[in-house]
């Protein structure tokens, strides 16, 4: 037996804007642990473009409590000067 029922499209999806925080998060920790220049770069772009639906706060928090805080420090900064060209 098959049940029908209707979902909003919009309310069922994640916030895709969580991934992007957490993809810049993994990139800083690689960029921060691996020494990855490609990693920081990658973590620059997608802060850039989707710089407006970031938590920033929250990749700050977890960046500190994981010691790449520094490092996401040098990764907005990037962020901004990139900003600057778009």
């Amino acid at each position: 037996m098959w049940t029908v029922c209707q979902v909003d499209w919009a309310e069922s999806q994640p916030d895709p804007s969580d991934d992007r925080g957490d993809i810049i998060f993994d990139r800083v920790q690689a960029a921060e642990h691996w020494k990855s220049e490609s990693d920081r770069e990658q973590a620059i772009r997608i802060g850039a473009m989707f710089y407006d639906d970031i938590d920033w706060k929250y990749i700050r928090a977890i960046c500190k409590k994981e010691g790449s805080g520094a490092m996401l420090d040098k990764v907005i900064e990037g962020v901004k000067d990139a900003r600057k060209k778009i």
